[in-house]
């Protein structure tokens, strides 16, 4: 462990006292405002900036002139949170967002992540990996995240400050360790600074028998593995897995980040870190919003001519990939999501 075991058990998860107030000794003890160090400046649209306030617990702060879309939403972590996390920066460019619920004297959470790393045998490529694990955590803050493995992890809070802690361990060099606090609109900001990472928003199960979906309501067969719903068009495959979706029309209930069929080129910019502040869709260049061009690397990219068409470009580390397909005016006019199974 990097830490010693009892000291993690004597900081066994405490979700009570998550909104405790600051002691007046800490008070005094930080008169001042200072600013925390912000993660992966390069890579941000806005860089997260935190302060630390007189309690000496760090805390991000939206930056005023952040754009954030009235529709934008936060990552489903599968359940309603009660708290939000940010990490703070670790590794290279390191971020990471956690979304808690107290349960049963513990706590469920679900945790989103990013950094760079370095990746291969003989050629190392630098690739920016994209995580999630979800998890339940008991009363003494242990959990694990491998099905095929019995590393005890450990899950600790200690008033606006929660800590994971990981064996040593190769598999978790990427992983974050340090989360404070933060409000909703916070945790949104955090979010919009973060690269796409599993989160698709699709109103369909993950697995299905054929069944059970020619008895959903308005569903029509349209060949052997494959079904429309309205705008919605879908495939099922590999054990009745879903693997692919196409929008064609807005309201369907998919959608990225509140993007949907309708949305513009700028909403998407806002959505995601690019470092552009000014596009054109109807630009003839090949443009990087993120990512490297490794195999392993999660991208985000702007293709001119995918398919003859104009697209926005989104590969999460070989999971899933997203494509939003514009006309020259940036309105996205069809959305296509596959997974690989």
């Amino acid at each position: 462990m990097k830490r010693a075991a009892l000291t993690l058990l004597a900081l066994a998860i405490v979700l009570t006292a998550c909104g405790a107030p600051a002691s007046e000794s800490s008070a005094e003890a930080t008169p001042a405002p200072t600013v925390y160090p912000a993660s992966g400046r390069d890579l941000l649209v806005q860089p997260t900036e935190y302060t630390l306030p007189p309690d000496g617990t760090p805390q991000p702060v939206r930056p005023q002139d952040d754009p954030l879309l009235d529709g934008f939403e936060l990552p489903d972590p599968g359940f309603e949170p009660e708290s939000y996390w940010v990490s703070e920066p670790y590794g290279e460019q390191g971020q990471a967002l956690l979304l808690m619920r107290s349960l049963d004297g513990g706590a469920q959470f679900r945790c989103w992540h990013s950094c760079y790393t370095l990746h291969g045998n003989g050629i190392v490529e630098r690739d920016l990996s994209t995580q999630t694990f979800a998890a339940k955590a008991g009363g003494d803050g242990v959990f694990d995240i491998f099905i095929d493995r019995d590393d005890n992890l450990c899950l600790s809070v200690n008033g606006d400050k929660l800590t994971i802690t990981y064996p040593e361990e190769e598999i978790y060099a990427d992983y974050p360790e340090n989360f404070y606090r933060c409000g909703y609109e916070d945790a949104r900001a955090a979010w919009r600074n973060m690269p796409y990472n599993s989160e698709a928003r699709i109103p369909l199960p993950a697995t299905s028998s054929q069944e059970e979906i020619l008895s959903m309501p308005g569903v029509v067969q349209t060949g052997e593995d494959s079904y429309r719903l309205g705008d919605l068009s879908f495939v099922y495959r590999e054990n009745h897995a879903l693997e692919y979706v196409s929008v064609t029309g807005p309201g369907t209930g998919f959608s990225v980040r509140g993007l949907d069929v309708g949305s513009s080129a700028a909403d998407l910019l806002a959505s995601f870190p690019s470092g552009i502040a000014d596009f054109d869709p109807a630009t003839d260049g090949w443009t990087v919003l993120y990512g490297t061009d490794g195999f392993n690397s999660s991208r985000a990219e702007f293709i001119p001519g995918y398919e003859g068409q104009r697209c926005f470009y989104l590969l999460d580390n070989a999971y899933s990939h997203v494509f939003f397909y514009v006309n020259e005016e940036g309105t996205i006019e069809r959305i296509v999501y596959s997974r690989f199974l």
